[in-house]
């Protein structure tokens, strides 16, 4: 009960915070809709070609996102980082609805190439917010209750999203799930668009190569 009560209390401190919980929305939208189709991409999968295949689609949804894993929180400081979440959620709402429309076409290799997108696009999403929570936060508790609504809200989302992912296809399909997918990743999208941020970090400036080197080696 006590981890309960601290858990409610960090959850209502960060949504008295009308921008925190803004983003806090739109990442358990976006978190939720990353676990629905990590679920989704393996049924269908085995459908398709048994263990085998299932194999492959969790190589190429994991592989390009793990190899992009080092810069990701260096890619995000170079741009508004509310702006960069909103892209990147648009990016996997899109690459979402166009694994819907593949796997009702049958199209398996389409199918998990746009898994590949999608988990590009659910790494970046992670150290963008994180970075971005220390902007909107007003006092130094509620960064901390911040921090724990997201650590919070993204549990829960691990819960929901293969559950969500269960009922769909018990009673539709895998492409229902994507569809599912796309929205809730619409909707986060929206939400970061209406984030306002009122004390802007000095981001990185854009330009020389060198200065590109350095950024892809910190984040190794």
């Amino acid at each position: 009960m006590t981890r309960l009560g601290l858990m409610l209390s960090s959850l209502g401190a960060a949504v008295r915070n009308e921008n925190v919980r803004r983003v806090e929305l739109a990442w358990g939208a976006a978190i939720t809709a990353e676990w629905a189709h990590f679920v989704a991409l393996g049924v269908f999968a085995y459908e398709q070609g048994g263990a085998a295949a299932v194999g492959v689609a969790g190589l190429v949804r994991l592989l390009p996102a793990a190899l992009l894993a080092p810069f990701a929180a260096s890619l995000g400081d170079r741009f508004r980082r509310e702006r960069f979440l909103l892209v990147v959620a648009v990016v996997g709402s899109l690459a979402l609805a166009a694994s819907a429309a593949s796997s009702f076409a049958g199209e398996e290799v389409l199918v998990f190439g746009f898994a590949m997108f999608v988990g590009i696009s659910a790494t970046l999403v992670r150290p963008a917010l994180q970075a971005l929570l220390p902007s909107l936060a007003r006092t130094p508790e509620e960064l901390i209750a911040s921090n724990g609504a997201t650590s919070t809200v993204e549990s829960l989302g691990t819960l929901v999203g293969p559950l969500l992912a269960g009922v769909l296809i018990s009673v539709a399909n895998v492409g229902v799930v994507f569809i599912v997918g796309a929205a809730m990743l619409l909707a986060a999208a929206a939400m970061f668009g209406r984030v306002k941020v009122e004390g802007r970090d000095s981001l990185a400036p854009v330009g020389a190569t060198e200065t590109v080197r350095r950024m892809i080696g910190a984040g190794f």
